[in-house]
């Protein structure tokens, strides 16, 4: 396992899990958390399509690829 030494201020935000642990900048965090807010939505919406049976490939909009190996 490789670490590499960050520094870290005292308006940092540390978040830790599972995972591992990642060190978001102070001036970053407002960006980051609306960023991941969008994505958490997308994501809804995806698996509420993906539960109705829509097609990943066509939600995706990959559907032309399965078209030219057929």
């Amino acid at each position: 396992m490789r670490f590499t030494g960050v520094r870290v201020a005292d308006s940092d935000f540390v978040v830790a899990d599972d995972d591992g642990v990642i060190v978001l900048p102070a001036g970053e965090c407002a960006r980051i958390f609306a960023a991941s807010e969008e994505r958490a939505a997308k994501e809804t919406v995806m698996m509420t399509k993906l539960e109705r049976s829509e097609n990943s490939l066509d939600l995706l909009g990959l559907s032309r690829f399965r078209e030219a190996v057929r």
